[in-house]
């Protein structure tokens, strides 16, 4: 599973480049899968993101990345 659903939208958790570029190095679903990737506790995670981290020690900065619904997407729907 790719995206879980939250509220009015969808969200991806991922792992990026700990730089100002912050590069997509793995995405995942949610957070559980996150976390088994990088050998750290879902909490971990969770707390990363919340702290807004840099993960140089780690060598990834966990994000979470909110999806707006196909519905609010600039342009609507293609009618």
């Amino acid at each position: 599973m790719w995206c879980r659903k939250e509220g009015m939208g969808m969200a991806l958790y991922m792992a990026v480049t700990p730089d100002k570029w912050e590069l997509p190095l793995f995405v995942a679903g949610n957070a559980r899968e996150l976390a088994n990737k990088y050998g750290v506790t879902e909490n971990a995670v969770y707390s990363s993101i919340a702290r807004n981290e840099s993960g140089k020690q780690r060598g990834a900065k966990f994000i979470k990345v909110k999806m707006a619904k196909e519905e609010e997407k600039v342009g609507g729907s293609h009618e």
